[in-house]
């Protein structure tokens, strides 16, 4: 993982960075918005590939985004233009902030035998 702090952004130490990216719904976002040739991403581009990763209906996907993904995206400085409000269809995606390599993608639980 290659991770450049802005000094903009509200990061509080480490912790924070792990926390934005404890979520697998984050780390795919991060992932897809990364991976585009662009910064600037539809709204229903990123609900429609997050209801296919992850087979959940659209509607409880674009709530998750809304009041919870986004918010956070944008308060750690990964997003620029979302001021949170249903209006906000279109949103920019800062590229240089966090990259988020294959092993970080899918966290999972090893069991001790």
């Amino acid at each position: 993982m290659i991770v450049n702090l802005d000094s903009n952004a509200d990061y509080q130490d480490e912790s924070d960075l792990l926390s934005l990216l404890a979520n697998e719904y984050r780390r795919y976002m991060i992932k897809y918005m990364e991976e585009r040739d662009r910064s600037e991403f539809e709204f229903d581009e990123i609900v429609d590939f997050l209801s296919n990763k992850f087979s959940e209906p659209e509607k409880q996907v674009k709530i998750n985004m809304k009041h919870c993904h986004l918010p956070r995206l944008n308060k750690y400085g990964l997003i620029d233009d979302y001021e949170g409000g249903i209006q906000d269809e279109v949103f920019h995606y800062s590229s240089s902030e966090i990259h988020v390599d294959e092993d970080l993608m899918v966290i999972k639980e090893t069991s001790s035998a």
